[in-house]
């Protein structure tokens, strides 16, 4: 099991929060997700065999920008 940390902008409200959480919760293999609104960051607990760049891609998809 891995923790990842991403920095996500654009999150302004709890909608935004939901859909982060919704679509990485969908990803094969993570087990715990937990957005911090006002900090934007999100933080994943998933399996080994998932990519950063997965995880990264999830979130681009929903309109949001993830900061390395």
């Amino acid at each position: 099991m891995t923790t990842t940390t991403l920095n996500v902008s654009g999150m302004v409200c709890g909608g935004c929060a939901s859909k982060v959480t919704q679509a990485l919760e969908a990803v094969e293999g993570v087990t715990r997700v937990e957005v911090a609104l006002e900090a934007g960051h999100v933080e994943i607990d998933h399996a080994d065999g998932i990519t950063l760049a997965q995880l990264k891609d999830t979130v681009k998809a929903l309109g949001f920008d993830v900061e390395d």
